[in-house]
């Protein structure tokens, strides 16, 4: 993943429609990432279908100078799609359920990164692909990427914050779908001054 993002031009990170806060949790921490690789990294937001608290975490970072830009609609980045753009899908694998089609088919690298068991509809020829239906959520798995890194990724509380809710909307406050490898991802997002 590291490798992708540097050889990368541009970064684009993209969840699912009814975009939910482990969709939009996910997000942040891979733009993050791609951050810390000095890359620019856009999420793509669509405000039409979004849940309605996640809607509003999301205004919450658009609004904030801290995030100035970072977050675009599918038509915008489709505006600026360049040979080495990147774009990274989270939480998601199927086409269908994509924010855009049209941005899956024309951005050329593709990384899926994913919780949910792989279903016969996927994303053709990603050039990575991470599907760990064992996590609880895909921010656990974003968690996880984020140690590996040896770079400053520079997450404030917000984001920590927006990542933790994002792990315990999925996991139903800790209580389904919860293993040792959640509550380090859980203690890693505190350490961070998640405000639980």
């Amino acid at each position: 993943l590291t490798g992708l993002i540097k050889n990368a031009s541009q970064v684009y990170v993209m969840g699912h429609k009814n975009s939910d806060l482990d969709s939009f949790g996910a997000s942040l921490g891979v733009a993050k990432i791609a951050q810390g690789y000095g890359k620019d990294t856009k999420i793509i937001i669509d405000f039409d279908s979004i849940e309605q608290k996640t809607k509003n975490v999301a205004m919450m970072v658009k609004t904030n100078p801290k995030y100035k830009g970072m977050i675009i609609s599918a038509s915008e980045a489709i505006e600026h799609i360049v040979k080495d753009t990147l774009l990274i899908v989270v939480d998601n694998h199927k086409p269908s359920l994509a924010i855009s089609n049209a941005l899956l088919d024309r951005v050329k690298n593709k990384v899926v990164i994913d919780h949910h068991r792989r279903g016969e509809e996927f994303i053709v020829a990603p050039v990575l692909t991470y599907l760990e239906p064992a996590a609880s959520s895909t921010v656990e798995l974003i968690v996880e990427l984020c140690e590996y890194q040896n770079i400053d990724l520079n997450m404030n509380e917000l984001d920590a914050t927006i990542m933790y809710s994002g792990m315990l909307i999925d996991t139903n406050y800790f209580k389904q779908r919860v293993g040792v490898r959640t509550f380090q991802s859980a203690a890693y997002l505190k350490e961070l001054q998640a405000n639980v």
